[in-house]
């Protein structure tokens, strides 16, 4: 058997094993006798008291960091203020055709609203409401319900939101 070749194959095995961590991974127990000496074992020993340090691949956590740079954010104020916005007119003709048989009519709205990050309104409640009018409110309701807030990469976001009606 030729002698030079086994020696390139123990080394390249050698190297192999030293770069699979997973295979000298684990835990060292260390712990100092009566004398003073520190010994070193994978093996947790009995009746004395040891440290233990874990070397090789940790289980990857990831960072609190890389996790909250992937959670969305909820949808921006800017965002909601340009929706009610462009639907501010048909609010208010909801409100000028009940104020029409109710000229006291005059008040805010609060609406409690679920937008879903495809920008459809998933619920929406109205938490407060200076009007009695049911078929009012009811109305006012449904119409922000038909919002549509614009598909974004954000998240679910419920949110209150005022309205204020006057004549």
């Amino acid at each position: 058997m030729n002698m030079n070749k086994i020696k390139p194959a123990w080394l390249g095995l050698c190297f192999l094993l030293f770069l699979s961590p997973g295979l000298w991974a684990g835990d060292v127990y260390i712990w100092v006798d009566e004398q003073g000496e520190r010994h070193f074992t994978d093996k947790k020993p009995d009746g004395v008291e040891s440290q233990s340090r874990h070397y090789g691949p940790q289980d990857k956590k990831p960072a609190v960091d890389d996790v909250i740079a992937k959670t969305p954010e909820p949808r921006s104020l800017r965002n909601m203020r340009l929706t009610f916005s462009a639907h501010k007119q048909a609010l208010f003709e909801l409100y000028l055709a009940a104020l029409k048989q109710d000229k006291s009519l005059e008040g805010q709205v609060r609406f409690q609203l679920m937008i879903e990050p495809s920008g459809q309104v998933s619920a929406c409640d109205i938490v407060a409401s200076d009007f009695d009018s049911r078929a009012l409110n009811a109305a006012l309701q449904q119409a922000v319900m038909d919002f549509d807030f614009g598909e974004d990469t954000v998240q679910k976001t419920t949110t209150g939101w005022v309205m204020v009606f006057k004549p």
